[in-house]
Parts: C-alpha cells; structure tokens; sequence
C-alpha cells in the first residue's frame, strides 16, 4: 500500500536534500544494475542505532532457515522500549507493520543511495507515530505497508525515530539492523561500525561428497562427516568413535565437493554468528571462495542450495558447501574452478586447505589430507522410471484430479519425479497426493490444480488446498483460485496435498475485560484470536462504530487496543472483526462502562 504525506514546507534546507537525494538515488540505482559489485561502504557514515553497550546476537550472512541473516541483531540489554536512532540524515521512505516477519519496521533512506532499516520495533517516534496513525486511520488497516514521499518525514543522523521491542518473528527483544542499496542487503561490518571483534572462527568439522555414481569417500558412496579438534591452536580432523586425530588421509574417488561447518563469535558474546569469507584450496592453489559482502534480497533463498539443505534437516547442523549446484544464482562467490568439484588424477598426497576469515579478518586454518582411493565395484543401479525435471526447464506432472505445475529454476539440480497418492481421509476432499519430499528443497512456488466435483461447486469460494501432515490431517490451508472446475493455489514447500474446505470463523475471546465491565483500571483492552484454516487477514477493533488501531502479537495470538481517550463516561459498545483468508468473518460485540 502506498500513501503519501503532506507537502514539504518551502525551506532551503528541505530542497537542497531532495535535490541531492534524487540525483545520488538515480546515480546509485543505474550502478546497482549493471555491477553490484561496484558497491563502496563508506566508513563513519553510520552511526550506531542505539545507546548502551555495542553488542550483537547475530550478524550479516548469518545461516537461518531459507534466508540468509540481512544484516545486524543489535542487542537491547534483554529489554523492550530502548531508544533507536537514525543512522544518518534522510527521510523515512516506508514503514511495514507486519506482525509476522520483521515485525514493525522503519525504513530511512539517505542521501548516499543507501537505505537502513530498523525491525522489531514497538512503536514509532512520537512525531513519526502521529502522521503514521493518520495514515492508518485513513486506510482502516492494522498490518499496512506504508511507504513516504521523500518531502514526508525527514530525520536528522541521531535523531529518535523508535522504539526497540521484539514484534514479529523475533525470539527476544533487539533491534534488527540492516544497510541496503535497493534490494541489496549490505554486510554493516564493512561500514566501520563500533563492534569489536578479536576472536578468530571456529570450525567443527567437514563434509565430503561423492559427486558421480563411480565416486566414494573412504569406500563409502555416502558423503562422509569428520569431526574436528583444536590442539595447541590448530585445527585436526579427528574421528569420533574415541575423539583421536584422524591419523590417515581421506581417501576419494571420483568427482568429490567439499562442505565446512563453521561460525563466528564477536568478542565478549557467546553468541553464534555467521562467517565472512570461506576459501578451499588443494596444494596451496584456492578452487573456491566465496565472500559475504552483499546478497541481493530477492536471492536470499538461494541458501538452499548453498548449504546442505538435508543434512541440516537430519542433523541440525549447518554445512557451507564449496561447490555450486545447477541452479545456484548467488553472487557471493569470486573463484570457483569447475564448480568447485575435484578430481584426483593420480595417486599422491594432497594438502586441502580450508581457510575462514570473519568481517575483521581474524582466521582460522584447517589442512588436511586426501589421496586417490581405489574404485568400488557396485552393482548397476536399477533403471529409474521416474520423469526428470530439467532444472531449467518447464514440468507439468497430472494424475486424474491432480496436477503440479513447476517452473524454470524451481529445483537447484536436475531431479527425477516422485509421485505416490493415498485415499483421502478426514477433511480431505480428494486423494492426498504426495510430490516428493520436504526434504527437496524448491528455489520457487509450485502452481497446485485440482479438479472440483460439481457437488462441491455450491462451496466453491471455501475451497483450499491443504499441506497434510504424516498423520493425514490438513495442517496447513492455502487459499485458492476457482476457475473452469478446478482451484489451484501457489506453495513453496513440496510434501502431501489434498482438495480440502475451510469454512471455520476466527476464535476470538476476551482477555482482560468481561462484557458489562468497567474499564476504570484499564488503558488497553485485550483480545485472544486465532484461525486454523487459512489463517488471520484482518482484524478490527471498533469503539462507538469508530474504527481504532489495533496491535497483533501472534507469539502469544493477543490483540491490543488503546481505549480511546474521547469516551465519555457511562456504557460503550466495542465490536471485534476478525476475518481469515478464506473469508470466513467472526464478530464479538461487548459493552464496557467507563
């Protein structure tokens, strides 16, 4: 949604910054397009984002399920409501009020082409919260994306422009902090920043992968895992069945790759963070590298295939692979030599060289060995008659009612087709068709069709397709389109599907107040509501058929509301709305006496 503010007042000041702000911004966005690794990060223009201690629970490139860590966890002290300031001049160009994701989020962006960002928040700045609500009451929409016209709200570098909190998908009270150039989420660390970092990076161990059917790793045709151990300051491998160093060379044959599990810590925090660079050689000669500078936004996904997606699914531990899949569009790496696979082509001993630097370019070392191993003999692997998807390349898959439709450079590699199908149960509407497994991970949505009886047509608009889960229940419902007797829906996450229906209302129940109850003690008023079908859309609030701002915190699925100051003494009417995305509407009407 985007709103604009009020005209600029007619000053100098004001016109000098527009004028500089479009002509840096036009100058910036033609550079972001044609070589985002021109990008320069011009130390001492940022400033730290709040007061207190310097400290970080996370940092930029930080490994999270499907994304990469955007930029800075700014630690608060473990408490909510702590300053935070601009971190340079500019203007607020968006705020975003998800409760999911971010959270609350401010957007400044400056002079300089960058934008900084500001998630998690409370609340806005006083100044800044009164044009928001404005804008808010305007539209009558709690989880709005705002965005300002450049003359809207203009901050000055250290001005107060919110409040630290935990909203969102935050797990403990911080600010997080990101620099961005248009969708480019830029590592804060190269900025000059006041974070201390002395501690060089820690690695765990290694992962080494057979890349053909005539590779192995130790006569294994299973990619091998070897544990780690620091003695005198020195990384060893070592094995774990009694914890020793790994006396002899890994023996390989075949195309191999090479996988490292490794983290940063910052100095004085014990907090887990991500690394900055991870370089791979053999014989002192680097075949990969990769750098952590910038990722762009919209590839941020693409971890997916950067790591060992299934193995973390296993093991609960994160691999950087250093060799490159099919469908690997990540622009964070400077030299990779034939993807990264190696090949051995005779028997000596060979030195691999892993070698981890983080953003201050404190390092760590591992060297071990490896040498050609003798080819196993394996009996040929039975014919497989599932179809291919070409990674590349468009696939449409139908079985009676149901079809997936899967788009170029959904899969990270080329992969054969599984389908099986079950008879629906319980809520199920039709057959419950499984589409591989959760643990193939997908870059893209997959389109999902299933052809509709004529005897649901009547319940056509409560129609969903649902993810069900191993005991065949649908746990998670997607709306759906209806057209030409058949309803499809997007998802991004392959498993077990089914036609199903949602037509259960929101639950909404009080929280701190009774029907008939007086509100003498109270400012807010609060609101427990949920959905289990498609999930919460929109909610309102209404005093007196006045609409007023209300606040979502779905970790503990509470709606907030601020009593209004305008009541007048004696009974109100408040109502409750809360729709899901199928449309199913629940209202709760109370009378509360002041």
């Amino acid at each position: 949604m985007s709103i604009f503010g009020p005209a600029m007042k007619n000053n100098f000041y004001n016109i000098f910054l527009l004028l500089l702000f479009f002509s840096v911004n036009a100058f910036a966005q033609d550079s972001i397009v044609t070589d985002s690794n021109a990008i320069k990060y011009p130390k001492g223009y940022f400033i730290w984002p709040t007061d207190g201690p310097v400290g970080c629970a996370g940092n930029f490139g930080e490994l999270r399920n499907n994304h990469f860590h955007g930029g800075l966890d700014v630690k608060t002290g473990g408490v909510e409501w702590r300053n935070v300031y601009a971190a340079a001049d500019g203007y607020v160009s968006r705020i975003d009020l998800s409760p999911y994701g971010y959270g609350r989020t401010l957007f400044i962006t400056h002079p300089n082409g960058f934008t900084t960002v500001y998630a998690h928040l409370n609340k806005m700045s006083p100044r800044i919260d009164s044009l928001l609500r404005q804008r808010q009451h305007n539209v009558q929409w709690n989880d709005a994306d705002y965005r300002f016209a450049p003359d809207s709200i203009l901050v000055k570098k250290g001005e107060m422009v919110a409040f630290s909190g935990n909203t969102g998908a935050s797990e403990h009270p911080h600010i997080h902090f990101e620099i961005r150039k248009g969708d480019i989420q830029c590592n804060p660390l190269l900025f000059g920043l006041p974070v201390v970092d002395k501690i060089p990076p820690e690695i765990y161990g290694i992962r080494v992968y057979p890349l053909s059917d005539s590779s192995s790793v130790n006569n294994q045709i299973s990619a091998q895992y070897f544990h780690t151990v620091k003695i005198q300051g020195k990384y060893h491998l070592y094995t774990e069945k009694d914890s020793t160093v790994h006396p002899h060379p890994i023996e390989v044959y075949g195309p191999i790759g090479f996988g490292v599990s490794t983290i940063d810590r910052l100095s004085g925090y014990a907090n887990q963070c991500g690394v900055y660079i991870i370089s791979l050689a053999i014989d002192s000669h680097e075949v990969y590298r990769h750098e952590m500078d910038h990722i762009a936004f919209s590839n941020t996904r693409y971890i997916n295939t950067h790591t060992d997606y299934s193995y973390r699914a296993n093991y609960h531990r994160w691999i950087h692979k250093s060799y490159l899949d099919q469908n690997n569009q990540l622009g964070i790496y400077d030299n990779v030599e034939n993807e990264g696979r190696i090949i051995l082509s005779d028997t000596n001993l060979h030195t691999i060289t892993y070698t981890v630097y983080d953003a201050y370019l404190n390092k760590t070392t591992l060297n071990f060995k490896v040498r050609q191993g003798k080819k196993i003999e394996r009996t040929a692997p039975a014919i497989c008659k599932d179809p291919l998807v070409c990674h590349n390349q468009d696939f449409q898959y139908t079985d009676s009612t149901f079809t997936i439709d899967i788009k170029p450079y959904t899969f990270y590699n080329s992969t054969n087709f599984k389908h099986t199908k079950r008879e629906k149960i319980g809520r199920c509407l039709s057959d419950i068709h499984q589409v591989l497994g959760e643990g193939t991970p997908i870059q893209r949505k997959v389109i999902l069709y299933f052809t509709v009886d004529s005897s649901l047509f009547p319940m056509k608009e409560k129609l969903t397709i649902a993810k069900v889960n191993n005991n065949g229940i649908p746990s998670k419902h997607f709306t759906t389109e209806f057209r030409n007797n058949t309803v499809k829906a997007e998802v991004k996450y392959l498993g077990a599907y089914c036609l199903s229906i949602d037509t259960l209302k929101p639950f909404v129940s009080l929280v701190n107040i009774k029907n008939n109850g007086s509100i003498a003690a109270l400012t807010q008023l609060k609101f427990t509501i949920e959905d289990w079908g498609t999930g919460l859309y929109k909610y309102d609030v209404y005093f007196d058929d006045n609409w007023e701002i209300a606040f979502l915190e779905p970790k503990s699925k509470t709606l907030t509301v601020d009593i209004p100051k305008y009541l007048t003494e004696g009974p109100h009417t408040v109502k409750v709305v809360v729709s899901d995305g199928n449309k199913n509407t629940q209202e709760v009407k109370l009378t509360i006496i002041k």
